[in-house]
């Protein structure tokens, strides 16, 4: 195994991520939302929203276990052998569980029955989850390959989109090219991983299979609750206002989520390394957290901030004039990225690397209920808006309850302990 590299160097590999993730829809989106329409964008978001389900339960919390695991290992050829031979079967069944499950929906819903296709094909993405082991890279901190590998997909992607889809009628090839991406990035890292001898030959053990399912049982019980005020509002507004509400929604959330992307970076980088130095030394630890949360919660205001000026001008440029009614979509989503980096903090630097994850479940599964019950009042009178209403509330709930519980647990990142 190769030397630790530095936590600079993985945040740097990881926005070349992003920077590529940006690129793509920055060229591809406004053409899409154009040709396609608040309908045939909605159609897919909604396809989407209904597809992450089976992401959520294929992953399974292990993108939080697994690094962990893998990082606990990371020096330990035949230990994150283990790890991920076990992970990568158990993410398979899950899969290979959701398929049928999703195919038996669409015979006793007609409102799905009516996007079978397109769900089929929405379903590649869960077979990129599997293939993917971003958990192992960044429990191995080796970043910069998922970062060339990433990009070199996700930059294919542009020239497809404008050869292939031309009009409102290529909304199953729209599909096809996005869902295709993460299942060939999938494949490539695995022949990374086997040309680079980075494993040992295949082994599994029912055992250890049990064992991994355990350790990601409550992290998989928290997300499935984020799923609730993320991939359900795209879901629940589709039923309830139709395609268009879900396209205007849709498009928002597109714009928040670049925004929050500028985040992902640091908190894939941080939260191994955090994990590491729980098992070394518990200050050391602390006060990278405290530092991040300083960092982090600047830069997250100051995007949720500059949305919130720029949001009709930004809206219209990106998406167009059929797209007017989703500026106040923008406004209200625009303070997540403040929130959200708040609690990515507090929860997973925090919380989830301390193995407090009842309590992190408890709160997410509180926070799905609190938005459920908000987008079922909001949505009907208020469509888009009211789904992003109940999200913020929801996020504010998040944020507060995980800093009050830190905060009586004298747990010390919103200030240095006092010397004894």
């Amino acid at each position: 195994m190769p030397s630790m590299p530095s936590l600079r160097k993985n945040i740097a590999s990881l926005y070349g991520v992003q920077i590529a993730a940006y690129v793509a829809p920055l060229v591809t989106l406004p053409w899409l939302t154009r040709v396609l329409g608040p309908d045939g964008y909605g159609q897919i978001a909604f396809c989407n929203a209904v597809t992450s389900y089976f992401v959520l339960f294929a992953d399974y919390g292990f993108n939080f276990s697994a690094t962990r695991a893998v990082a606990l290992h990371a020096a330990d050829r035949s230990g994150r052998s283990k790890v991920f031979w076990n992970t990568l079967v158990a993410k398979s069944l899950l899969a290979v569980a959701g398929f049928p499950c999703l195919l038996l929906l669409t015979f006793l819903s007609g409102h799905f029955a009516a996007e079978r296709s397109l769900l089929m094909i929405t379903f590649l993405v869960v077979v990129g989850t599997v293939l993917t082991p971003t958990w192992y890279f960044q429990g191995t901190e080796r970043q910069t390959v998922l970062s060339a590998i990433t990009i070199t997909v996700r930059l294919l992607s542009v020239p497809a989109v404008f050869v292939f889809v031309r009009s409102a009628q290529d909304v199953h090839l729209a599909a096809l090219i996005s869902s295709a991406l993460p299942a060939i990035g999938g494949v490539l890292c695995m022949i990374f991983l086997y040309r680079d001898g980075q494993l040992e030959q295949f082994r599994f053990d029912s055992r250890e299979l049990v064992r991994v399912l355990r350790d990601g049982w409550h992290l998989f019980v928290s997300t499935a609750s984020i799923s609730l005020y993320g991939a359900t509002n795209s879901v629940v507004l589709g039923l309830l206002a139709g395609h268009a509400a879900v396209g205007h929604y849709s498009a928002a959330e597109k714009l928040v989520q670049a925004a929050q992307g500028l985040l992902l970076p640091i908190n894939q980088s941080v939260f191994p390394r955090v994990s590491r130095l729980f098992g070394e030394s518990r200050e050391s630890a602390f006060a990278l957290i405290r530092k991040v949360l300083r960092i982090q919660g600047s830069v997250a205001l100051a995007l949720s901030l500059a949305l919130l000026a720029v949001a009709p001008v930004l809206i219209r440029l990106v998406f167009g004039s059929q797209y007017e009614a989703t500026i106040d979509v923008l406004r209200w989503l625009a303070l997540l990225p403040f929130l959200v980096g708040l609690s990515n903090v507090l929860g997973i630097h925090t919380m989830i690397a301390m193995g407090m994850n009842k309590v992190v479940s408890r709160i997410l599964v509180s926070a799905g209920a609190i938005n459920l019950v908000l987008l079922l009042v909001l949505a009907p009178r208020f469509g888009a808006v009211g789904a992003a209403m109940s999200v913020v509330v929801t996020e504010f709930f998040v944020t507060a309850t995980m800093a009050t519980v830190l905060q009586r647990s004298n747990v010390p990142i919103f200030r240095v302990p006092a010397a004894t």
